[in-house]
């Protein structure tokens, strides 16, 4: 029962912790505070994207429809993606590239199209053409404002950042880091079918095992069930962070079919075992 609940969070941590999970909870996301809110060190990202309009001769005004755009959330994704993963695994470090840069400028013609009503489609087809080379002539300056996901980290001790007066922030990375491991995952499921294959070799004669597994499989559905109801919970009490409600939603959705496939089981399991038990009485 307890390999089953690891394997489950296991699962689902992992399954959240992807692009396109973390691009929907974007979605719901205003931007606009950046602009306002960057310090003085950050503040050059907005310079050289208004200098980059202006070489073009786009209006630098359209910078806060940017921020909020689909195409800068997606490009924002990608990157946070990529932190994360460097922040589960140190040997997966993946930087922003130009073609990274230039998806971000594909993804937001149609905005700035928008802002253009008198220009024509070929303006348009030479601005994307202008942009392309001013990123291919500075990709290193511009990706350079994007520090790479090593570089993030490498002036903070994880280890240093206390949760309390027993946990520390580095002690939670190196836990999701294990459990969302491939290798952690496939051994904790080969041990998971190996105990099961001992269970069954030892109550084979009675048929105990299935009395046994229906029990583990409905404790596990009251445990998933409370977990549950916590993670509802949460849900309606966080209602100021819209970004976390894409990831609950997600976790709610996973728990539910975990729900329903442990009771099914426990159940088909104890009829079976009632049924096994009355005909050797008989």
């Amino acid at each position: 029962m307890i390999l089953l609940l690891i394997l489950t969070l296991s699962l689902v941590i992992r399954k959240e912790v992807n692009r396109d999970t973390i691009k929907e909870a974007l979605r719901d996301t205003d931007f606009s505070f950046i602009k306002e809110n960057l310090g003085e060190d950050t503040e050059e990202i907005i310079d050289v994207i208004e200098e980059v309009l202006t070489y073009v001769d786009i209006p630098d005004n359209i910078v806060d429809k940017l921020l909020n755009s689909e195409g800068t959330k997606n490009f924002v994704s990608v990157y946070i993606s990529n932190t994360i993963d460097y922040f589960l695994d140190n040997k997966n470090n993946v930087p922003l590239t130009g073609a990274d840069l230039k998806n971000l400028i594909k993804d937001n013609l149609d905005i700035i199209q928008s802002e253009l009503p008198s220009k024509n489609k070929e303006y348009l087809e030479e601005y994307e053409s202008n942009i392309y080379k001013y990123i291919d002539e500075n990709e290193e300056d511009i990706i350079s404002l994007f520090p790479e996901p090593k570089e993030i980290f490498s002036e903070v001790d994880l280890d240093t950042i206390e949760i309390n007066e027993y946990l520390t922030l580095g002690d939670i990375v190196k836990g999701l880091a294990l459990v969302t491991n491939m290798n952690f995952i496939i051994i904790i499921s080969l041990v998971t079918v190996l105990l099961l294959g001992i269970i069954i070799l030892l109550n084979i004669k009675t048929k105990k095992y299935l009395g046994i597994i229906a029990n583990t499989f409905f404790t596990y559905f009251v445990l998933i069930l409370i977990m549950g109801v916590v993670v509802l919970l949460a849900k309606y009490i966080l209602t100021d962070i819209p970004t976390l409600k894409v990831f609950i939603d997600n976790i709610i959705k996973y728990f539910a079919i975990s729900l329903v496939s442990s009771l099914v089981l426990s159940i088909i399991l104890k009829v079976v075992y009632a049924n096994v038990k009355n005909a050797a009485k008989k």
